[in-house]
């Protein structure tokens, strides 16, 4: 069961990061490569490739975490969502518009930790904002926990967006 001082724990990469890349690269070199895949079955393979990147540190120890979910109490792992800053459809759409930048686009994929009502402002956020810029647009506050700085500010905590 998930306790409450995991989600305020400082954030440190796992070993073997290095080789979660590189098997979530092959995933996604291979459902590029295979044309006989659907493409439902190319967009789901390429959808599991950002997965295994993003969690690589765990679903819930992710580098960066909201200002929101940092503020709940026990049974915290109920109302939060792994949330991918570039929406996994964004990565997707850019490996098939350019797959030699695969690994690039993998590469770059984060994820933030949200609370479910913050998850639900990001997503109402129109497609045209992209990454951080989405999380400046909806108003969710986001802390580095590699540095436990906060790096972008929301209306309550009382400052201006700070750039990542």
């Amino acid at each position: 069961m998930a306790s409450i001082s995991g989600l305020h724990q400082p954030w440190a990469p796992r070993p073997g990061a290095d080789a979660v890349f590189a098997s979530a690269l092959a995933i996604a070199e291979f459902a590029l490569r295979a044309e006989t895949l659907l493409p439902a079955h190319r967009d789901e393979l390429l959808s599991i490739a950002i997965w295994k990147w993003t969690e690589r540190d765990g679903k819930w120890r992710t580098r960066f975490r909201s200002s929101g979910a940092l503020s709940l109490g026990p049974g915290w792992h109920r109302h939060v969502n792994h949330e991918h800053v570039t929406p996994r459809l964004a990565l997707r759409r850019a490996m098939l518009q350019e797959p030699h930048r695969t690994g690039e686009i993998l590469r770059s994929a984060q994820a933030c930790v949200v609370t479910r009502e913050e998850h639900c402002r990001l997503n109402a956020v129109g497609e045209e904002l992209q990454g951080w810029e989405r999380y400046r647009a909806a108003q969710v506050g986001v802390y580095d926990m590699a540095t436990g700085s906060l790096m972008i500010w929301n209306d309550d905590a009382g400052g201006v967006p700070a750039r990542p």
